[in-house]
């Protein structure tokens, strides 16, 4: 009797012993169909991401090449990269008019990792003393961008005009909170403005360091190639000059104005 008990016992560890390396091996074909599956929906969210950069890549191509220029502003465009999954588009403004005028502004606008679900985010190079832009992380504050009034469909050209027009007007019903006090001085006093504005755009071009003088004379550079395609200025001659702080200077034949980059 205990010899047939302990077959018995025996027969039974086998048989557990079986369901159980049977229940493990579908397990991890399981985690194996499993890990699969997020490769590919991972897969084909980046390409689908991959996607919408390309759509913005291809908007941003046809801007370069229609005129973006008028009497009140002029608008180029600087080339595109791609930095940790983040498409970034570069733009320079020029207004003519107003109290931006006679400066020459880099704009990046970049389409995250989330984009089209979430805003464009619009970024300027260097600081600027502008009641839309943010003092500390140089980010533009408009309704459009905001991500609770976003509308996904809204195209590069539309952003960009807004972007040209508050350089012209800056709107001053949808600031960021440590822009009060420019925007106070652009409301009740002109000249102090017009004043913090010039030494603002002085003390950036003062503590600028040989490196990024000479990626500024890179960039300056390759502007005459983008003012072909899309400079109202076609047939004028365009040279470049340098400056006292070893910042370069655009000059045309059309108006003469010396135009400093920031």
């Amino acid at each position: 009797m205990i010899r047939i008990q302990k077959s018995v016992n025996n027969s039974n560890m086998m048989i557990c012993e079986e369901e159980f390396s049977q229940t493990s091996l579908q397990q991890n074909q399981y985690n194996q169909q499993f890990s699969k599956l997020a490769i590919l929906s991972q897969k084909s969210s980046e390409s689908k991401q991959l996607g919408y950069h390309r759509y913005l890549v291809n908007e941003y191509i046809n801007l370069s090449k229609q005129n973006l220029c008028d009497e009140t502003c002029s608008v180029y465009t600087q080339g595109y990269s791609f930095e940790e999954k983040n498409l970034q588009m570069r733009i320079i403004i020029q207004p003519h008019k107003g109290f931006f005028a006679s400066f020459a502004y880099q704009i990046n606008i970049i389409a995250t990792r989330q984009y089209p679900y979430h805003p464009l985010i619009v970024q300027s190079q260097k600081k600027i003393f502008h009641p839309n832009f943010d003092q500390i992380t140089n980010n533009l504050y408009l309704e459009d961008l905001d991500f609770q009034k976003w509308n996904p469909q809204t195209s590069l050209y539309m952003l960009i005009l807004k972007i040209k027009w508050l350089f012209l007007e800056p709107k001053i019903d949808y600031i960021p909170e440590n822009s009060h006090d420019c925007c106070l001085s652009y409301i009740y006093d002109k000249e102090d403005f017009k004043r913090k504005l010039n030494d603002s755009q002085n003390w950036v071009s003062n503590t600028m360091d040989q490196e990024e003088s000479q990626q500024y004379h890179q960039i300056q550079y390759s502007i005459p190639k983008n003012f072909r395609a899309t400079s109202c200025l076609v047939n004028r001659k365009k040279r470049l000059i340098g400056s006292n702080y070893n910042l370069p200077l655009i000059m045309n034949d059309y108006n003469r104005e010396k135009i400093k980059l920031y």
